[in-house]
């Protein structure tokens, strides 16, 4: 048994045929036995948009990746 951490981000997430390829991966690599974590962060440049509606908010956000 294999435990994955995979991170999905940016283009990879971007509109639903990107989301069900990573679904459909996922259930093959599910299907093999692994076991899996995934991470799925914004979409395209929807960080940038966050980052500059906390800056509206307060002068000092944090960021994290």
């Amino acid at each position: 048994m294999v435990i994955r951490v995979e991170k999905y981000g940016g283009s990879s997430v971007r509109d639903p045929e990107q989301l069900q390829a990573i679904a459909r991966s996922s259930e093959q690599k599910v299907a093999q036995g692994d076991q899996l974590v995934i991470v799925v962060s914004a979409p395209g440049d929807l960080t940038d948009e966050l980052l500059e509606r906390a800056n509206k908010i307060h002068s000092a956000p944090r960021e994290e990746s």
